[in-house]
């Protein structure tokens, strides 16, 4: 692993997002999607390379939907970033009414939601597998869905409701090589995904 310490534009302290910024512009990326909520200084300093997702806790949706409208309208983010695998208190799914205010919302604004779903994620692998996702999918078609992490190990359920719901969108990452199952994600995207 490569750590760089930098200072960037107007004394910013960005550390190792150095190492990713040099490595945008050695492969020719235009844009990069980072799920931080502190990264609006570094999305304000270098407009158009990355587009920041605020991490929101899901927990109290009232307060989610308050901090959303804060991070896109004040801070200019433009979506936001949910890991139901790691906030088990109590366990939820993706599909759970409670949640449902909080995606209207975000449908009736254009806000995307970008989803951490992965079987190493949190104590619980159920909140890796898609089905929940789908009903949400269902339910707010016109809300865009980000699937980071490509709900390994559920590939080829992941890829099918990808196949099926056209505003859901997988990110497999680094689950894309070398793990069990992941010549499902090329094969998808190689024929029905592309």
């Amino acid at each position: 692993a490569v750590e760089v310490s930098v200072t960037a534009k107007k004394g910013r302290h960005y550390g190792c997002l150095a190492v990713r910024l040099t490595d945008l512009d050695f492969h020719n990326v235009t844009e990069d999607v980072m799920a931080l909520l502190e990264c609006h200084g570094l999305v304000k300093d270098y407009p158009g390379k990355f587009t920041g997702f605020a991490g929101i806790d899901h927990r109290n949706v009232k307060k989610a939907i308050e901090e959303t409208e804060r991070c896109v309208k004040k801070l200019g983010l433009k979506g936001i970033n949910m890991d139901l695998g790691y906030f088990q208190d109590p366990p939820i799914q993706y599909n759970d009414a409670k949640l449902y205010p909080l995606y209207d919302y975000l449908e009736k604004n254009s806000i995307p939601l970008m989803a951490t779903m992965s079987g190493l994620m949190g104590d619980n692998m159920t909140t890796a597998h898609p089905l929940p996702v789908d009903a949400v999918a269902r339910d707010f078609p016109k809300l865009a869905i980000i699937l980071t992490h490509g709900c390994w190990p559920y590939v080829q359920d992941a890829c099918g409701m990808a196949f099926k719901r056209p505003n859901v969108y997988l990110v497999p990452d680094y689950y894309g090589y070398g793990f069990p199952g992941h010549l499902g994600y090329v094969e998808a995207a190689n024929t029905y995904l592309a």
